[in-house]
């Protein structure tokens, strides 16, 4: 019944979001934001699943790729790419930057002594701010505009679309459906997993490898998004909170919920950030306002 109304819902905001805000397109602009809208559903979906998956697979609420650092060490591959020069060695890189700052997030979490815990936010802040901080100095120090800079660390869905970046959301989504269907099919494992580690192994659920091909799956996705949106933060600790919220703790009914919800975010955030003032915002500032004070929330409540 749920579904019956959020398709027909995300259908109306998706027309909207082409022919109607901040105004009425031309046909140039028309193309621009049709692109744009296949962004968002890609972006959208694949946050959404990916912080479901690791909500469910480490046990902790509070992580995304954002909050691990997974995202921001993908922006410092792009960086370095974009000092190389080329489009698939900027590929590679921020893959290889997204499982590097996963890595160092478990080094520096284990450390602590609390893995699965604050340790893990702990470590994913830490590695953030200095994956942001070194990407700005490398940007700036190549004579990159500050806006460029900014819609990197805080992503931007208004690309002009080209015949090599339709291949590129093409390739990637070809990719990101792939992932998503592996990552279905450990739904259950999940919901094993929510009822405790101890549970899990006694089941015959090796957790080490479920997460190990996770973080390997999520980080080249997610270094894939950053080529092409930048860091979108939050959108992957919010939408699987509210996809729970709507249809319970099972994590296959909160899969497709996180999929319809994660787009309808993301093309609210978006609208948002384009008709709020005259200058377009960056994506990200709409989800980091949206999502700061609910990461507040879910610690004050945890």
């Amino acid at each position: 019944m749920r579904a019956k109304v959020i398709v027909p819902l995300l259908g109306i905001l998706s027309l909207i979001y082409i022919f109607l805000l901040p105004n009425p397109p031309s046909p140039v602009i028309l193309k621009i934001r049709i692109f744009r809208l296949l962004l968002a559903i890609y972006t959208g979906v694949t946050l959404s699943v990916f912080g479901l998956f690791l909500q469910g697979a480490l046990n902790n609420p509070l992580v995304e790729p954002y909050t691990l650092g997974i995202a921001s060490g993908a922006a410092l591959g792009v960086s370095i790419g974009i000092l190389v020069g080329s489009a698939l060695s900027i590929n590679i890189l921020a893959f290889l930057g997204a499982v590097t700052a996963a890595t160092l997030v478990f080094f520096l979490a284990r450390l602590s002594g609390r893995l699965l815990r604050e340790g893990l936010i702990l470590a994913g802040i830490i590695i953030s701010f200095f994956a942001s901080g070194v990407v700005f100095l490398l940007l700036v120090l190549n004579g990159r505009e500050l806006h460029e800079i900014i819609y990197l660390l805080m992503g931007y869905l208004g690309r002009v679309p080209t015949r090599s970046s339709y291949l590129h959301l093409s390739l990637s989504s070809l990719i990101a459906g792939v992932s998503l269907f592996y990552i279905f099919f450990t739904t259950k494992a999940l919901d094993i997993i929510a009822t405790g580690y101890e549970s899990a192994h006694s089941l015959g659920i090796n957790v080490n490898r479920l997460l190990t091909r996770g973080f390997i799956i999520i980080s080249l996705n997610v270094g894939l998004l950053v080529t092409q949106v930048g860091v979108i933060g939050f959108v992957g600790l919010i939408v699987p909170h509210l996809a729970r919220l709507l249809v319970g703790d099972h994590h296959r009914p909160a899969f497709y919920a996180s999929m319809f919800i994660g787009i309808g975010f993301i093309l609210i955030a978006d609208l948002l950030s384009r008709s709020l003032t005259t200058i377009e915002l960056p994506v990200g500032v709409i989800t980091s306002i949206f999502g700061a004070p609910f990461f507040i929330y879910l610690m004050i409540r945890r």
